[in-house]
């Protein structure tokens, strides 16, 4: 008789049915056939549109921990530098602006008592005597 008459008497089915799977399961070695699987091609077939529209973003993102995220970055020392350095540029801008200020002030009031230019100190008498010790 030969084999395929045999084979197509069999039920598969019935035998598939008393396969204990999990004895089968017990004896494979499940490190040795994963290091077999190639991942770079696994991946390549895997449509990521597809995943990343079945995930939430907002359930993510609300378990977040805004604070605490903030506090192991230094966010909030990042920001406060930045803020400093900018108020003080903001401050030596206006500054600079009182000092043109001031230097148009006593020209319009030496034009006025009609003081002579080269005839006027440099620096106050006092700081010029300290500078010249």
């Amino acid at each position: 008789m030969p084999i395929n008459s045999v084979v197509q008497q069999v039920d598969v089915q019935a035998v598939i049915e008393r396969v204990d799977l999990d004895e089968i399961l017990a004896h494979v070695d499940i490190d040795a056939l994963v290091a077999r699987l190639d991942i770079d091609a696994i991946v390549e077939r895997v449509d990521l549109n597809r995943v990343l529209e079945r995930v939430d973003i907002n359930a993510i993102v609300s378990r977040v921990d805004i604070e605490q995220l903030v506090a192991r970055t230094e966010i909030g020392d990042i920001v406060m530098q930045s803020t400093t350095g900018i108020f003080e540029r903001a401050l030596d801008t206006l500054r600079a602006q009182f000092v043109r200020l001031d230097q148009w002030a006593n020209r319009v009031v030496n034009r006025v008592l009609r003081r002579n230019p080269a005839t006027m100190p440099v620096a106050p008498s006092r700081l010029k005597e300290r500078d010249a010790a």
